[in-house]
């Protein structure tokens, strides 16, 4: 009967420590389940917060959106602009360097007509020069020199003196000077 007591009092032990664990085990998960309670209201307050901020940034970003489409359309109106000038001042820039280049090659054309005018207007004033030459100065000294030898005969034949007693003759250098 002793052991049977001592076996009866081992179970008894036994139930009894199963039956703290089991307390205990219950008045832990009972917190866990309280933490776990208070963490999840937690999260939904801050969710809540949040979902309600967020709502309040979403607004304020649509009010903003919509006070800034005015400056987007100035934005797209002075692209638009810019885009139009540029364009307007690459093609004036190509007609002014077209223009230039017209000009320089105008420049060059009439420099080499005046160039040409001066060289053939020099050649005509030597060429008319040489004329006036042969045909005039030339004849006209030949003739000034027949004349002189003819009042120089006369002036022998009736014996006035000459001009020049040494008989020296006139050469076209003497007469011109």
């Amino acid at each position: 009967m002793l052991n049977h007591l001592n076996a009866e009092a081992l179970l008894l032990i036994f139930v009894g420590v199963a039956a703290f664990a089991f307390v205990l085990q219950s008045v832990s998960i009972w917190l866990a389940s309280r933490a776990v309670r208070k963490t999840v209201e937690s999260v939904q307050e801050q969710t809540a917060f949040l979902e309600n901020e967020i709502q309040s940034l979403t607004e304020k970003l649509g009010d903003v959106t919509e006070r800034l489409k005015p400056v987007a359309g100035l934005a797209d109106e002075f692209n638009s602009n810019a885009r139009a000038a540029m364009d307007l001042f690459r093609e004036r820039s190509e007609d002014i360097d077209q223009l230039i280049k017209e000009l320089v090659q105008v420049g060059r054309e009439q420099a080499s007509k005046v160039d040409y005018i001066v060289t053939d207007t020099v050649e005509k004033f030597e060429q008319t020069t040489d004329v006036i030459q042969e045909r005039v100065v030339n004849p006209a000294i030949e003739i000034s020199l027949f004349l002189k030898g003819i009042r120089s005969g006369l002036d022998y034949f009736f014996a006035k003196k000459p001009d020049r007693g040494d008989g020296k003759s006139y050469s076209k250098e003497e007469f011109l000077s």
